[in-house]
């Protein structure tokens, strides 16, 4: 039998990750721009969204940042110290 169904803190812990999931979901969305801010949440489930799109637009941005800096120096003919120079 499922004994963990009339357990309330397996129960509880099992929501609060199934709600941390969903948060994480639309978080990433939002982020995304594939769907807008919801409007309909209290203070801090607002707060808490809105912490974890600016966490994953910063994500986004470092790593767009690393990729372009890498292809930057994949680029420059070793020993060169700038790209314009006349290496």
């Amino acid at each position: 039998m499922d004994s963990h169904r009339n357990n309330p803190r397996i129960t509880e812990d099992v929501t609060l990750r199934t709600a941390s999931d969903c948060q994480q979901r639309l978080s990433i969305m939002v982020a995304d721009g594939e769907v807008s801010f919801p409007t309909d949440l209290d203070d801090a489930e607002r707060q808490s969204l809105a912490a974890a799109v600016r966490k994953r637009r910063r994500t986004t941005l470092i790593e767009f940042l690393a990729r372009q800096i890498a292809v930057d120096i994949h680029r420059l003919p070793v020993g060169c110290p700038e790209r314009d120079s006349s290496c």
